[in-house]
């Protein structure tokens, strides 16, 4: 079995995820910005292949060092495709076979992420909470904020303030959130503001 093909499919996948990239903005800026079900069509083509490319390497290479690396893109690209269910099981596929993954922590928030728009708040707040084992990844920053609103939302606003308050404190210095989902989210801005909203509720005069 030849060594570098697990190697080139998984170039061969990025280069067609870029290429969709590249596609979509192409399209839409020929056609004014406009965002069309023919563009979306042909960029989904092309992630759908790179998926195909992902699938081959898992399927035919059990030894290749990056597997993890396989499931956390293929995971991504199908939250792309808006096929969540999907999505959710790289994620776990993930988690359960390289627990000492890189990928692990951001895995874990974009699981919380899904049970949080699923309003299912016991599930998210326990990805959350899995995500805070990971305090040297970037993923806890945005892990312990969105935690406090998971607080909010079951009206414990004292939690969710020393939440609020740690995001801050934990968020100073601008460290750098490695997430794309994320990467335009000031943390400490957003976590400031949640404060000031849960102050009235946490010291309300009785």
């Amino acid at each position: 079995q030849r060594p570098y093909l697990p190697e080139l499919y998984l170039r061969l996948a990025e280069l067609y995820i870029e290429k969709s990239r590249i596609v979509f903005l192409l399209r839409r800026s020929q056609q004014s910005g406009k965002k069309t079900a023919l563009n979306q069509l042909e960029s989904n083509s092309l992630k759908k292949q790179a998926i195909e490319f992902y699938q081959r390497i898992l399927d035919h290479f059990p030894k290749f060092a990056d597997r993890d690396k396989v499931y956390f893109f293929m995971a991504h690209e199908y939250g792309e495709l808006g096929q969540l269910e999907d999505m959710v099981k790289q994620y776990r596929n993930l988690i359960a076979k390289h627990k000492d993954s890189q990928y692990v922590p951001e895995a874990y928030l974009l699981l919380g992420d899904y049970f949080f728009s699923k309003q299912n708040l016991s599930r998210s707040q326990a990805h959350y909470q899995a995500v805070l084992k990971y305090p040297d990844s970037s993923a806890s920053i945005i892990a312990r904020y969105k935690l406090g609103w998971c607080y909010i939302n079951i009206a414990d606003y004292k939690n969710a303030l020393k939440l609020f308050e740690k995001a801050v404190m934990t968020s100073e210095g601008d460290k750098e959130v490695d997430i794309d989902t994320y990467r335009h989210v000031n943390v400490r801005l957003e976590a400031l503001i949640d404060m000031a909203y849960c102050y009235p509720e946490v010291y309300k005069k009785n």
